[in-house]
């Protein structure tokens, strides 16, 4: 309040030392009422990303292992790669979630799945559920 009391009075002394300058003082305005500062009170619109990130998203995991690992059973999600997208406990509700209407492959034995099962043993292996997921 101080600003505004220092400017009202510089007006008003202004005038009594210039009579013709007796045009109608200004309109005083408070410092956060900036005639510039938009109404979104600081909240910054959503930029466009796809310019800044061209590259592309990983793809969606293609399939769902369930296998044993050291006597508790986890779960590992691969892309189409055979690349390890993700792993968690396979006694969580997603996993009945996800493979809810979906018969699962016995054995993950195969070529393919040597280097993303590379840690298991020839039985836990054999022993794995593979589920081929819809994209």
């Amino acid at each position: 309040m101080h600003q505004t009391a220092d400017i009202a009075e510089a007006c008003l002394l202004y005038t009594a030392l210039h009579p013709a300058a007796s045009a109608p003082l200004p309109v005083l305005r408070l410092v956060w009422q900036d005639g510039c500062m938009s109404q979104t009170f600081g909240m910054e619109t959503p930029r466009n990303t796809s310019d800044l990130d061209p590259t592309p998203h990983r793809p969606p995991v293609r399939f769902l292992v369930v296998i044993d690992s050291g006597g508790s059973m986890v779960a590992r999600l691969f892309l189409p790669s055979r690349e390890l997208a993700a792993e968690f406990d396979a006694m969580v509700e997603e996993v009945t979630v996800m493979t809810q209407g979906l018969m699962p492959e016995t054995g993950a034995t195969g070529p393919e799945w040597d280097v993303a099962l590379q840690g298991h043993n020839a039985t836990e292996r054999a022993e794995a559920l593979v589920y081929t997921l819809p994209i």
